[in-house]
Parts: structure tokens; C-alpha cells; sequence
């Protein structure tokens, strides 16, 4: 057990596992870290930092979104956001979404506050649409464990933290080759993300490549994207578009079929419209900027966790200043009687610290790498 953190908890056996097998309902919980596995799986330029490092970044690739964000930082709290010490975006996302609800320096904040979603976007938009998830994917890879060792897949779900797509395409994947639930369907979009219906989808170009649209009545893998996703989006008159209108709560969001969305989306109607992306960080009291059709897809992930036998965490380590997350886990884990397993696959042995305490979980199987999990 050499490496890894000393707990408080007498009872916690940690088990640094060689190879892994459970049969069960399974929720896999998704963050960063899946992502930058795929990355590094097929070789793909690295993805971008989305904290320490994300600034200097923006530099050389956005510098026109960087300037409100830096400017705004040093103007209000002398903060060199290049700076090695506070070049993180997480605390710079929490400054920026407190201070947009704050009377005087709301005004202020707009500008920052709009070039850190669209910055966000652009990075994980052109990073991201490189991976094309196939059956080899991690992703699909850890399904098709599941399913060879009697899960069906009609017990599977995904509840996740990340804006990307990389779920949607594995599942997609599994899907063409067959591997599907009872209904003969696996991804089922956009049925699959739980939000509340009549989901607006938009009419891409003919030439783009789409995901099929599903039947709301066929059994599928749920995801559950908690803090949106890369093609959620309000539409908008302007570019830039009022904060009142980007908080609004009853905002129409809707879902772009294209499986490799583009950074900046326009449509021409009776006039052009801006798609602003519709993605909330991992910020203290983030609930009061979460549009009212979240309330669903946060009800029906905590069901389905509360229902779990199996809980896979895979490259996500809770954050501890994501309050609304961590209650979440908080509330499920703990008060979930028939959790039987709790997996983390994390190069980070310090996470397993992070959900001993939000589960109190008396067994958890512990993977420092997702091929480890796999063999």
C-alpha cells in the first residue's frame, strides 16, 4: 500500500486492486481525467489544462478572450492571472461567477464572464473533436466489462461532470457494433441526457456529421450531464449577450445534434443568431446560475446513484469549493443501502481520501490507471 495517503478511518479497507470485477447496477461517474486517459490513449495532442495553466494557454491560443479576463483580475484584485501562482481557472471562474450577482461589480464582471464560457468552449471544442472514441475507447471498453460480466446494459448509466462528447461517441460505438439494451439501442440521443421534453434540437448543415436522432420510448444508457455539454445552447441575438439573459433560469437550452460541434455557432432565421454554450463550472452556489431544465437531469442522476450497486469513478475528484457536487455524492453514498461497491480509477491516490469521507464507504477498490481496471 506504499503510496498511498494515510486515512483517519479505522474501518476503511482500501484495496489497491490488480484486476477487477463486479456484476451489479452500474452508474459510472465521469470527470477530466477520462478525457486526458483517451488523450494519451490514442496519442492525441495533450488537452488543454482546464486550471493550473489554462491562462498562459489562452495566451498564445485566445488572446482575445484572455484580455477582459486578465484585465478585470488586475483592476479588481491585482491578480496576474499568467503569473505561475495564479494561473488556475477554477479560482478565477469562482471569483468571476460570484461577482457577476454582486450589485456594484457586476457590470464589471460581464465581460470576463462571457469570455471565460466562450474560452472554455473553444479550448475543449477543438481539443476534444480530435478523440474519436471507437470500441477501444476507455469508455466503452469499461461498459463492455461490465456487460461480459452480467451487467445488462439496460443497468448502466453515466453521470458526469465533463462538457465534452466522448461518452455520447462511445456509446454510439457499442451501439454499431451491436452491443445494445433489450430495446436495441444504446445512446438513444437526445433522450439520453434526461432533459425535460420537447428537447429543441437544432438542423445542422447537411454536411455535418450527426448523431441519429432516438424514440423517447426505447430503453437506453442514460447520461447525465450535470454541468452541460459542449452542444447545449441558448440562442441569442448578439454575440454578446446581456447576463441577464445568460441567467436566466427559464432560458430555452437546446442540443445540437453534431457530433463534432464547432466553437463559435451561428444561425441564420429571420435574423442571425449566436448559440452561447450552455456549460457551468464547478463554482460555490452554482445552483442560482443553473437554468430550470437541470433540475431533471440533477433529480434523475441522484436516482439513479441512490439506486447503484456499483459506483465506477472514473477521473473525477469531487472539488472541494463544488459544493452542490460534493453534496450530491454525499447524499447518495451514504445513504445508499444497496451500494455494494465503490471503484475509483485515478492516478491520484488522494481521491480515495476525497470519497472515504463523502461516502464512508467501508470498501473501496482502488485503480491507479483504467487499463489496470480493464485487464
Amino acid at each position: 500500500m506504499a503510496g498511498l495517503p494515510n486515512h483517519q478511518w479505522r474501518d476503511l479497507q482500501i484495496v489497491r486492486c490488480e484486476r477487477g470485477g463486479i456484476v451489479s447496477r452500474t452508474t459510472i461517474i465521469v470527470g477530466a481525467g477520462a478525457s486526458v486517459s483517451e488523450a494519451l490513449r490514442v496519442a492525441a495532442d495533450p488537452l488543454p489544462p482546464l486550471d493550473k495553466g489554462f491562462f498562459s494557454r489562452l495566451a498564445q491560443t485566445q488572446p482575445r478572450e484572455l484580455k477582459p479576463i486578465s484585465d478585470y483580475m488586475k483592476e479588481k484584485y491585482g491578480v496576474d492571472v499568467l503569473s505561475p501562482a495564479e494561473d488556475g481557472l477554477e479560482a478565477v471562474m469562482a471569483v468571476v461567477y460570484t461577482d457577476i450577482r454582486h450589485g456594484e461589480l457586476g457590470p464589471a464582471a460581464e465581460a470576463p464572464f462571457r469570455s471565460i464560457i466562450r474560452a472554455v468552449n473553444a479550448e475543449l471544442t477543438t481539443s476534444t473533436n480530435q478523440l474519436k472514441p471507437d470500441l477501444d475507447s476507455h469508455l466503452a471498453r469499461i461498459v463492455r466489462k461490465q456487460v461480459d460480466l452480467g451487467t445488462s446494459l439496460n443497468e448502466i448509466a453515466f453521470v458526469t461532470y465533463n462538457y465534452d462528447l466522448q461518452i455520447e461517441k462511445s456509446l454510439l460505438a457499442l451501439e454499431k457494433a451491436g452491443i445494445t439494451t433489450t430495446h436495441a439501442t444504446t445512446l438513444n440521443f437526445p433522450y439520453c441526457y434526461h432533459l425535460p421534453e420537447p428537447v429543441a434540437i437544432s438542423r445542422p448543415p447537411d454536411s455535418a456529421t450527426i448523431f441519429p436522432k432516438g424514440n423517447s420510448e426505447l430503453l437506453h444508457v442514460p447520461v447525465f450531464k450535470l454541468h452541460g455539454s459542449l452542444n447545449w445552447y441558448s440562442a441569442h441575438g448578439s454575440r454578446n449577450p446581456s447576463i441577464n439573459s445568460l441567467l436566466r433560469t427559464n432560458r430555452i437550452v437546446r442540443v445540437t445534434p453534431r457530433m463534432y460541434p464547432t466553437a463559435s455557432m451561428t444561425f441564420t432565421r429571420a435574423r442571425k443568431t449566436y448559440a452561447f454554450p450552455v456549460v457551468i463550472p464547478p463554482v460555490i452556489n452554482k445552483s442560482a446560475i443553473l437554468p430550470a431544465v437541470f433540475g431533471k437531469v440533477w433529480k434523475d442522476a441522484e436516482s439513479q446513484l441512490k439506486d447503484s450497486e456499483h459506483v465506477i469513478v472514473f477521473g473525477y475528484s469531487c472539488p472541494i469549493f463544488d459544493h452542490e457536487s460534493a453534496n450530491l455524492m454525499t447524499r447518495c453514498l451514504r445513504s445508499n443501502d444497496t451500494l455494494d461497491h465503490l471503484t475509483i480509477i485515478d492516478p491520484n491516490a488522494a481521491v480515495i481520501e476525497r470519497y472515504a469521507d463523502l461516502s464512508h464507504a467501508q470498501h473501496i477498490d482502488y485503480y491507479r490507471d483504467v487499463e489496470t481496471y480493464l485487464t
